[in-house]
């Protein structure tokens, strides 16, 4: 009788921790290589359906341009393309030669023909959107002042392209105040006619960025909104609201300011402020790297020269645009 016990007893033994842990492990093992696997003929499809949408939508393109004296179609639909989910197309037809670019994404996954290339190429064309993420637009046509001071308006001050210092290509927007009196010397963006101005829109909100420089501490007579950006709209009351941004330390050096806001439904104008803030002889301040985008996200400074971006229009006169930096 023990004996048939002890035997029953030893056949009642399970799986130990250990050989538990070592199946465990195996299976994770295996649900790893299966899920990478099928990730990988997920993104082979994506690319497979990216690069024949692109290829078609791409011919559709040219045979426009050949009944149309080359001139590429104004948009997609133009060139007979009734569906354009996940399209993008640009095109230039002032230029020699002419130029064209269009982007197809899937899912994660973008691939480009160009009037340069004619073979599908992983990545977007420049200004447009890439593996799912959309492109974001800097409405500061003039964001870096490199060329001239297009876009720019003066108050109690002269404006000037200075390559003395620049925090984004070669130059910046330098700010020298000119009466002995007044401390209200800033730079306005995009003119001063009044309205909403670079490209600003009643009921949505924004964010504005730039940096500035001192080289030395401003003195004499300085305004409570010296080194500062300040966003403006009024309302249909006509009462207008301002709103600064922190303000850069008054000693010499570089500082990046930033500043959300939004413009009501019901506002009437809008409109962005660069400030010195002193009087003649105060001491000069240095604009550059602006950025003007929509929503309520910083972004890293980006215009129509960096990478994966493109102008609207013509160089540093226009607005610009391409993936996030």
């Amino acid at each position: 009788m023990m004996t048939l016990i002890k035997k029953w007893t030893q056949k009642q033994s399970g799986f130990t921790i250990v050989e538990l842990l070592i199946v465990v492990v195996v299976i994770a093992i295996l649900a790893a290589i299966t899920i990478v696997a099928f990730n990988g003929i997920q993104n082979r499809a994506k690319a497979s359906a990216a690069q024949s949408t692109v290829s078609q939508v791409s011919k559709k393109i040219l045979l426009y341009a050949a009944q149309n004296a080359d001139q590429y179609p104004q948009d997609l639909a133009t060139a007979g393309v009734t569906d354009t989910t996940g399209l993008e197309y640009t095109y230039d037809n002032n230029v020699s030669p002419r130029t064209y670019g269009v982007t197809a994404t899937n899912g994660n996954v973008s691939y480009y023909i160009s009037s340069a290339s004619l073979k599908p190429t992983a990545g977007s064309y420049a200004g447009h959107g890439q593996g799912g993420v959309a492109a974001i637009t800097n409405l500061a046509i003039n964001p870096s002042g490199e060329v001239d001071t297009n876009g720019i308006s003066p108050s109690l001050a002269t404006i000037t392209n200075d390559t003395a210092w620049a925090s984004s290509g070669s130059s910046s927007f330098r700010i020298t105040p000119t009466n002995s009196t007044g401390n209200d010397s800033f730079m306005n963006l995009g003119g001063d006619q009044g309205g909403f101005r670079i490209g600003l829109q009643a009921g949505k909100t924004y964010t504005v960025s730039a940096t500035v420089r001192l080289s030395a501490p401003l003195t004499g007579s300085i305004r409570a909104q010296a080194r500062t950006l300040l966003t403006f709209y009024t309302s249909d009351t006509g009462a207008i609201t301002a709103q600064a941004s922190a303000q850069a330390p008054n000693i010499a050096g570089a500082t990046r300011l930033s500043r959300t806001f939004s413009v009501p439904a019901t506002a009437t104008a809008a409109w962005v402020r660069l400030y010195n803030g002193t009087t003649l002889g105060g001491g000069d301040v240095w604009w550059d790297g602006i950025m003007v985008t929509e929503g309520s996200t910083l972004y890293n400074y980006a215009d129509g020269t960096s990478a994966n971006w493109a102008w609207s229009g013509t160089p540093h006169a226009s607005v610009s645009t391409g993936i996030p930096l």
